[in-house]
């Protein structure tokens, strides 16, 4: 709600809400302990005010409006709800007809999607909750926690289709809390107000894109100033990890171990990006920004930017602009654009040779110190013109270079690939069998589904593979989308990971079927290769012998 630092009422969202004389004589009172609180102090006389609107936006006459909005929820109607950094979509979270138009009407398949409880004893009820988790979850952030789904739990299954894990957070505001306690269950559907490609609906002005959603919304008169999603943490074997860097954790200031030679500034990529500022030994961390190929979100993202530029006195200073190298991708237009237009420099850097380095930064290496580092990820345009997505990489202390990857594989029909797993798998069987072998393994399978139009479109995309007509990539991604294809475990990808998701949870409880990997790797030149492609040629020779559970794992 800040405009601008500092942080005093002035500079705020509450600006628009004059005190009242009650308020005031509080604020004035020397011992009043509200007088230290000016920032957000209100009362129900000159504070912000709820209203009720129907699905044309016209405002209801009712006597609550948080009431009826409940009351309407617990009828099963979809209710659009105004927060702190955006609008959730709010619904009932156990009545599985709820469930599947509120899918029917955000076009979102499979996508799980995130429940808010009213408190950690409702929590309980539907998901297992370790104990050093409760602290997490309960804590002043409150992000949405992906945990285990309770047998019994009275979630709907449409929820998160085939998947045992929930997303869950806990009423983090007063009106999430108010709301959550006058419905029946005490737990929703509170998932991100957004039409599907959009970001998050964060004024009013874009409301109207939720009419085709939502039958009624809640809302509020204060401006929410910068857009911000709810954070979201997953819990790992070796730690929590965190899948979406927001509300709560950004922006967020990286100590480095030695000084910047100049001012920065950083564009992000492409996909689920967030960018930063750095200065003397510090990184300032944006927010997550979302997809920049859409306008709306490369617009806020920039603006992200420049809200940290102006709020740490870079504004007019000399600057370095780092860009993703990859020549297509929005974000790097929109940093050479904003660098031309006040004679920035621009500097270029493998999408990949980031990653590692922003790891480097957040746990404090030494950059004087050599290091290897392991990028598994889904896309990022390689030094020498390919995919990379599968990489080992080596710091000597001066410079990054590849040192191993992921055998290459051919994408036909380039980001269609992405979506359809078969694509890709096709593709690596390439590597080891013959077009008919495969044209047989498909139909024999029960995998030919995954075409469209069936063996044509099968043969099409083996002759595209065979002319090598499609990017070539070295993907984690699309190795774990074939794999999931070749299990039959999903075919078509309806979100960002799902061929991955699903095959991760088909291999919970599976036993390791290889302990030496020698015979995956290979020596090519300078670099190790992992060869995917043998790899993929095992798993469907054992298809009819091991189980789905191992093979998977």
């Amino acid at each position: 709600m800040i405009y601008k630092p500092p942080y005093d009422r002035e500079n705020t969202a509450m600006r628009d809400f004059p005190l009242c004389e009650d308020c005031r004589r509080e604020y004035e009172e020397l011992w009043n302990e509200r007088r230290y609180h000016a920032q957000g102090i209100s009362c129900p006389k000159c504070g912000p005010k709820l209203t009720l609107l129907d699905k044309n936006l016209r405002e209801m006459e009712v006597d609550d409006p948080l009431s009826t909005a409940a009351e309407l929820i617990d009828e099963g109607r979809i209710v659009a709800v105004k927060g702190i950094g955006g609008y959730h979509i709010a619904c009932l979270a156990s009545d599985d007809e709820v469930v599947l138009e509120l899918r029917k009407r955000k076009k979102r398949m499979r996508k799980p999607f995130a429940i808010m409880a009213l408190n950690l004893e409702i929590a309980e009820k539907l998901v297992e909750i370790p104990e050093d988790l409760k602290e997490i979850l309960t804590g002043s952030i409150k992000p949405i926690v992906i945990l285990p789904k309770k047998n019994g739990a009275p979630v709907s299954d449409y929820v998160a289709p085939s998947i045992n894990t929930l997303g869950l957070m806990i009423a983090y505001t007063p009106l999430h809390y108010l709301l959550l306690d006058e419905t029946k269950d005490k737990f929703l559907i509170m998932t991100s107000g957004n039409v599907h490609g959009d970001p998050m609906v964060s004024n009013e002005s874009h409301l109207k894109s939720l009419r085709k959603i939502v039958d009624y919304v809640l809302t509020h008169n204060r401006k929410i100033v910068h857009r911000i999603d709810d954070s979201v943490i997953r819990p790992t074997h070796r730690g929590l990890v965190t899948l979406r860097f927001a509300r709560g954790y950004a922006p967020k200031m990286i100590k480095l171990k030695h000084k910047l030679d100049r001012n920065m500034i950083a564009y992000g990529a492409e996909l689920e990006t967030a960018g930063a500022i750095g200065f003397d030994d510090k990184i300032i961390l944006a927010p997550y920004s979302g997809d920049t190929d859409n306008p709306r979100v490369l617009r806020e993202h920039e603006e992200n930017l420049r809200f940290l530029m102006e709020s740490y006195g870079l504004i007019g200073k000399d600057l370095v602009v780092a860009a993703d190298l990859h020549p297509g991708y929005s974000s790097r237009m929109a940093a050479e654009k904003f660098s031309s237009q006040n004679g920035y420099e621009v500097v270029l850097v493998q999408h990949h040779f980031a990653h590692m380095a922003s790891v480097m930064a957040e746990v404090g290496h030494d950059i004087s110190e050599p290091a290897v580092g392991v990028m598994m990820d889904g896309v990022g345009y390689g030094l020498d013109g390919a995919i990379w997505g599968g990489e080992i990489i080596t710091w000597t202390g001066e410079t990054f270079s590849r040192k191993g990857f992921l055998e290459y594989a051919v994408m036909p029909g380039g980001d269609l690939a992405a979506l359809k797993p078969a694509r890709m798998l096709a593709s690596f069987l390439m590597k080891t069998m013959e077009k008919d072998e495969i044209e047989r393994f498909f139909k024999d399978k029960g995998l030919i589904k995954g075409f469209k139009h069936g063996e044509r479109e099968l043969r099409v995309v083996l002759d595209l593979v065979e002319r090598g007509k499609g990017p070539k990539t070295s993907s984690t991604g699309r190795f774990l989308d074939s794999s999931s294809a070749l299990l039959n475990i999903c075919l078509e990808r309806t979100y960002e990971g799902e061929p991955a998701i699903m095959l991760e949870e088909v291999s919970r409880g599976g036993q390791p079927l290889i302990t030496n990997v020698d015979e995956y790797l290979e020596k090519r030149g300078e670099f190790s290769v992992i060869l995917t492609g043998k790899i993929i040629r095992d798993i469907s020779e054992m298809v009819e012998k091991e189980s789905r559970k191992d093979l998977a794992y």
